[in-house]
């Protein structure tokens, strides 16, 4: 099943079970590969890779408005972030661990033989298409930063 008919089958589950979160979160994410979709041509279908980008990119923004409201002190819309965030990261690939990022980023560093922050692109280049859509890119790139300055 693809994601696509993954996401359809779940926003009618959680229509039928009354799940209002489920369904705002689900028909988002409907909504903006749909947008997506028509802003290339009416055509277009995008395939589980693409839709995952944008349930990634709505994670984001959702991680970045989590971090306003709890600034504005509006907690109650922050938990409401939080639980939509909470659903769409259940359509994400699996996360692998700091601590697996680090080994790979330490391989990558040894095997482009870079030493310094000057090299950081390359680094990163190399080292986000080891993890692929598994890590967060800030994630990665605070490593990179570590291992490069000589901290980690």
């Amino acid at each position: 099943m693809s994601l696509r008919e993954t996401i359809e089958t779940d926003l009618k589950i959680a229509l039928k079970a009354g799940e209002k979160i489920t369904l705002e979160s689900l028909r988002m994410v409907k909504s903006e590969v749909r947008n997506r979709e028509v802003a290339k041509t009416a055509d277009t279908v995008l395939d589980d890779n693409a839709i995952i980008e944008v349930i990634s990119t709505l994670v984001k923004k959702g991680k970045e408005s989590v971090r306003l409201f709890e600034e504005g002190n509006r907690q109650e819309l922050a938990d409401k972030e939080k639980a939509e965030i909470a659903i769409l990261e259940k359509y994400l690939p699996a996360q692998i661990s700091e601590d697996e990022v680090r080994e790979k980023v330490k391989g990558v560093v040894e095997k482009l033989g870079i030493t310094d922050m000057k090299g950081m692109g390359q680094v990163m280049k190399a080292a986000m298409a080891e993890v692929g859509k598994s890590a967060d890119g800030n994630v990665v790139s605070g490593i990179v930063k570590e291992i490069l300055s000589g901290k980690g």
